[in-house]
């Protein structure tokens, strides 16, 4: 890698040294041609004029002394096409190796979707004697056209001078040789990261890769065995990428035949067994990332060795034990990454005592305790720090008012318990990005101003009034506190100039009076949540200004009044959250112009019909209009519902900033008859709940095509005839609540074939009939049937009367049966009359005993009977 970059270096040097070089009329037509052929929507290449120098325009450099094209350099710059004004269309490659002299192509990060590389070839065969003019193309980028497919990787032996070749981010995936045919190439640089590789092929005996110093194949998921030729290609790796492909097995001990490797990323793979100790024998490794695997045991203490080591990582394993003081011994390092449930034991002085270049600190687990003196002077100046869940309290640590170059400070969840004051606060709202959540800090925080571009200080026992912002801060979190008193304070004094705010978590606080009316100033807001405290009045209208907002959530207050039309122009809000209020007046029909996935009117007093228009908004996966006045029928219109209707996982994009990207916010749910917290599985939810309203009619077929529903309640309406034998097809339902309607006929036959039913309820309804046989139906307690008369059968105690014989008798089991006994008794008795008579009956009538006994037989006989009749009904 050094060697090539010396080379374009000097290259550079003497191109730049004649800037009067005169360009090669034949390099400048091809150039002219390559340009029509590609799409060129943003002008980009508005330089490339026949009538100047090719050797100035846009990406071409040329020879100084001979003008010929050397190097064509069209990267896009950035990742938005649209802004960067990138090139599309088709890559002609033959084309450009017209360019006899080309030793440097770099097309990466556009939209090309083609490359012709078949013609490519042909003129590789056909032009065999003339072979020499392809061979000087030395460094080829195609990367991040993440629209390209390339079928084969054929070429690449034909370009015999490559060194450098970049394709990370080109769809391979219909190339199953891809190793075979790179195997004879001479590559200096290997880059095919995110290729959607066919497999590594772990049996595969030789590579001839002896020149090669870089290798990332990183992103490709291969699901192999770590293959064992891998550290045999060449002693001069010094820079390896195997992060992202599910590799499995052991750390191989052959991988110390790259003594020369100072990169090596195995990151976010299946590796097992322990960090063997050879791994201290790397003298020039700087960067080391283990994470994300399976690795286990502790770490072991020749890692100290690793002296030149600058970067450390070895997150998100289940290692254990306590760590080695050895870790004091790399002064070169810079970032220290140890996220781990597993770890044990105390943080002491001495293990960092050495560190003098550290500067991003990352520690966490619930079995550390920190132990610092608190005198302590650190040796280091760290910019970030994150000890999550480590135990460091009750005092905030004094070592830290040290560290004047924080940017980030994560101490959550860490045990602290004291009273923030004036030099706490005067410390941390320095630091850019803090994060305080889940301790029992304390203290009144309504003078200060808040400075932090991302703060988080939900679950403390902060209280009185709320502190002030700076039109810089991001996201602001104050969570379950006990903040009280007005929002206006926080939202709307002394401010004259718009907020970049885009997160706003004010929910579960003391929090009174009516939501201000200054929203103007806060056009970036992503996440609005003031639920659970005691808000009162109206919504304001100015809350239609905030036209990006994802989530709004003011449930669990006082708000009363209509939805205020303004909301229509929020047309991204995906999860609106109004339950629990006093809100009044019909259900908005323009709400299908939202992007909503979840919608929760729940208790409130909205009347009216259920609107049609609700079926448009196709993205729901949560309906929750219960307990409110609402009347009319169901919607036949509800199968439009797309994301109930298919079984799928959804993307839910909170926000795009990387710190707050795994923001999640609460989701209470009534299901089961209870309310759970549905964050977690947000992701697969499907529930639609009309229940305790007045609704009327009979339940529309069209709702059980949603199939993906888990939880349907519609009770406590005046829902009125059959259910329809379609809702077999929700086979995904686990809840269901039709009780309190007016639902007649017979339970269908189909609801005992849903397998994951695990809670039902279809009492005081006008159910009749046999309840349909099956496991599932028959698990439930009978208060799930009850209050239905003329429904029988287990488990309810009453049994079902017999099916009818067809000449359509009604007689009853009992009664047929003993009719039947009756007859034979009697036929059996006219046989014997004659003879038996005076034997038996005679003997019966004059002797007490045996007339007891015959009678009891009799009596017996009779209960056997009607047992084994009723095993055949």
């Amino acid at each position: 890698m050094m060697i090539i970059f010396l080379w374009f270096l000097c290259a550079a040097t003497l191109i730049h040294g004649n800037m009067n070089a005169v360009c090669n009329e034949k390099d400048a037509l091809v150039l002219s041609i390559f340009k029509q052929s590609i799409q060129d929507p943003y002008n980009s290449l508005s330089s490339w004029s026949l009538e100047q120098d090719c050797c100035n325009w846009r990406g071409v450099q040329c020879n100084n002394i001979t003008g010929r094209v050397t190097m064509l350099q069209l990267r896009c710059r950035g990742y938005d096409y649209l802004n960067a004004r990138c090139l599309f269309g088709a890559i002609n490659f033959s084309l450009l190796l017209e360019l006899e002299f080309l030793s440097f192509l770099d097309l990466s990060r556009n939209g090309f979707e083609v490359i012709d590389f078949e013609s490519t070839l042909a003129s590789f065969k056909n032009q065999s004697s003339r072979e020499g003019k392809f061979s000087n193309l030395l460094y080829l980028d195609l990367s991040y056209n993440y629209y390209l497919q390339m079928d084969n990787l054929r070429w690449v032996s034909h370009l015999s001078s490559l060194k450098y070749l970049n394709l990370s981010g080109v769809h391979l995936n219909n190339e199953t040789l891809w190793l075979q045919q790179i195997s004879s190439a001479s590559f200096v640089e290997l880059r095919l990261s995110n290729c959607s590789l066919n497999g590594i092929n772990p049996s595969h005996g030789y590579v001839n890769f002896t020149s090669l110093v870089l290798l990332d194949i990183s992103q490709n998921y291969f699901n192999h065995e770590m293959p064992k030729w891998l550290f045999n290609i060449s002693s001069r790796i010094s820079h390896l990428d195997l992060s992202y492909n599910d590799l499995w097995g052991q750390l191989p001990a052959s991988m110390l035949n790259f003594q020369h490797l100072n990169y090596l990323s195995l990151r976010e793979n299946k590796l097992n067994g322990s960090i063997p100790k050879w791994i201290g024998q790397f003298q020039h490794l700087r960067y080391l990332d283990l994470s994300e695997n399976l690795l286990s045991g502790p770490i072991p203490a020749t890692i100290g060795n690793l002296s030149s080591l600058i970067y450390l990582v070895v997150n998100e394993n289940p290692l254990n034990g306590s760590l080695p003081n050895d870790l004091g011994q790399l002064s070169k390092l810079e970032v220290l990454g140890i996220f781990n449930d597993y770890m044990s034991g105390n943080l002491t002085e001495k293990c960092l005592a050495n560190l003098s270049n550290l500067k991003l600190l990352m520690i966490s687990s619930f079995g550390f305790s920190i132990n610092f003196g608190t005198h302590w002077k650190p040796p280091f100046q760290l910019e970030q720090i994150a000890m999550r869940h480590c135990k460091m309290g009750p005092e905030f640590p004094s070592w830290l008012y040290s560290q004047r170059s924080l940017s980030y400070l994560d101490i959550s969840s860490t045990g602290l318990s004291f009273n923030a004051e004036g030099e706490f606060w005067s410390f941390v709202t320095k630091i850019d990005v803090l994060y305080l959540s889940n301790n029992s800090i304390r203290g009144d925080i309504s003078t200060t101003l808040i400075t932090s571009s991302i703060i988080e200080l939900q679950s403390n026992n902060f209280s009185g009034g709320l502190p002030r912002l700076s039109p810089n801060t991001l996201s602001f979190n104050i969570a379950n506190n006990s903040f009280s008193g007005p929002i206006h304070t926080l939202l709307c004094l002394n401010i004259t100039q718009k907020h970049d705010l885009q997160i706003l978590d004010m929910s579960h606080n003391l929090l009174s009076g009516e939501i201000p009316d200054c929203w103007v100033h806060f056009p970036s807001l992503t996440l609005l949540h003031m639920g659970s405290n005691n808000l009162s009045g109206k919504v304001p209208d100015s809350m239609g200004l905030l036209v990006n907002l994802r989530v709004l959530r003011l449930g669990n207050n006082s708000l009363s009044g209509n939805v205020p039309y303004s909301l229509k122009y929020c047309k991204f809000l995906w999860y609106l959250d109004l339950q629990f209020n006093e809100f009044t007046g019909i259900i908005p029909s323009w709400i299908s112009h939202w992007s909503l996935q979840l919608f929760l009117l729940r208790s409130n007093k909205f009347s009216g019909n259920i609107p049609s228009h609700i079926c448009q908004s196709s993205n729901l996966i949560v309906l929750d209009l219960a307990n409110n006045r609402l009347s009319g029928p169901i919607p036949q219109c509800l199968y439009n519902i797309t994301l109930m209707a298919i079984n799928t996982q959804i993307n839910l994009y909170w926000l795009a900033n990387p710190y707050y990207g795994d923001y999640t916010t609460d989701l209470p749910l009534f299901v089961k008859g209870n309310e759970n917290d549905y964050k977690h599985a947000i992701r697969i939810v499907r529930i639609v709940d009309f229940s305790s309203n007045d609704l009327s009619g009979s339940i529309p077929s069209e709702l059980f095509s949603l199939i993906a529903l888990q939880s349907l309640n519609l009770s406590h309406n005046h829902l009125t005839g059959n259910v329809s034998s379609d809702i077999g097809h929700m086979r995904f339902l686990e809840s269901l609540d039709l009780s309190s309607n007016l639902l007649s006929g017979e339970i269908p036959q189909g609801m005992s074939s849903l397998s994951f039913l695990n809670h039902l309820n279809l009492s005081y309804n006008n159910f009749n009939g046999r309840i349909p046989l099956g496991t599932q139906l028959q698990s439930f307690e009978a208060s799930s049937y009850t209050g239905n008369p003329r429904l029988c059968g287990p488990p309810l105690p009453n049994y079902c009367p017999q099916e009818d014989e067809p000449n359509g008798s009604t007689k009853s089991m009992e009664v047929k049966d003993g009719d039947e006994f009756k007859t034979s008794f009697q036929l059996g008795m006219g046989v014997g009359f004659a003879s038996g008579f005076w034997v038996v009956c005679g003997t019966i009538f004059f002797i007490r005993r045996w007339r007891h006994a015959f009678f009891k037989t009799l009596d017996d006989l009779y209960v056997l009977i009607v047992m084994k009749s009723n095993r055949f009904f």
